[in-house]
């Protein structure tokens, strides 16, 4: 019988009355995004793990077993020539004018 005596136009009252339904109201807020925020973990961890199945294959598919005297394992899949490095000839360094009308070129919008 207490909520029938309740002014609601009492100023005590109106800002109990508030305070009650902004907490309804956050408490919501909070439980929906409770809600999503776990399902959107779910994906991620149920993604990660596919990952690192894909990645535990390939590195399984990588690695070749080793002959018995061998020391380390052979990866097959990743033999690449090395580029072989060739010197380049001597370029005469540009003089203070070809600088200079190079950045009056670039300058000029």
């Amino acid at each position: 019988m207490l909520l029938l005596q309740l002014e609601p136009l009492n100023l005590p009252t109106s800002i109990v009355e508030m305070l009650l339904l902004l907490a309804l109201a956050a408490f919501i807020g909070w439980l929906l995004g409770r809600l999503t925020r776990s399902g959107h973990i779910n994906e991620l961890c149920e993604s990660i793990a596919e990952r690192r199945a894909e990645l535990d294959d390939c590195r399984a598919s990588l690695v070749v077993t080793a002959p018995v005297g061998a020391a380390t394992p052979i990866v097959s899949n990743f033999t690449t020539p090395v580029p072989s490095v060739e010197p380049t000839p001597d370029l005469p360094n540009p003089t203070p004018v070809a600088m200079a009308s190079i950045q009056s070129a670039a300058d000029n919008l």
